[in-house]
């Protein structure tokens, strides 16, 4: 699974209070605190969407921006790790 993590500013009025009910809504998504237009969040999903989760942020309505804070996968295999 990957996990990501995101800062999400989101669209004043309704468009924003929508994307934050989709996204509250989504069981692949924590939501943490708001920050005014702001919050962050944290995704769980499998590692081969792991890239897709950003731009799927990106094309609700009601979100401006999604940047990427982190991302961890947990079932890479091990030849997909640099060696020295």
């Amino acid at each position: 699974m990957a996990i990501c993590s995101f800062a999400v500013q989101f669209a004043p009025g309704t468009a924003g209070d929508d994307a934050r009910f989709t996204l509250g809504s989504d069981p692949r998504v924590t939501l943490g605190p708001v920050a005014g237009d702001r919050l962050a969040l944290v995704m769980e999903v499998p590692d081969d969407e792991g890239e897709a989760a950003g731009e799927w942020l990106l094309t609700l309505p009601g979100v401006l921006r999604a940047t990427l804070a982190s991302a961890y996968y947990t079932d890479l295999p091990i030849t997909a790790c640099p060696t020295r």
